[in-house]
């Protein structure tokens, strides 16, 4: 997984896998146990998917604020873009 497609095909495909398990009989020991394990799968996907989510905060609001200075990234003349938004070399 490497794109935001990527992630998004994959929690669409968490949701539809967790829907399904709606059939399962929790008073069935092999389906509580199926049950159990399908709910600690959920709660680690919904924490990475809460990371992923504040790292695309993050990566959106740096691309405005160098979009707002006028900052590309891999520049050759990085230094006078700090100069441009008051920072130093």
């Amino acid at each position: 997984m490497s794109t935001t497609a990527d992630i998004r095909d994959f929690l669409a495909k968490q949701m539809k896998e967790l829907a399904m398990l709606s059939d399962l009989d929790p008073s069935d020991e092999s389906d509580r146990a199926k049950l159990a394990a399908a709910v600690e799968v959920a709660k680690a996907s919904a924490a990475v998917a809460g990371q992923f989510t504040q790292v695309v905060k993050v990566e959106i609001e740096a691309a405005r604020a160098m979009s707002e200075f006028g900052v590309t990234t891999g520049s050759a003349a990085l230094g006078d873009q700090r100069k441009q938004i008051g920072g130093r070399l």
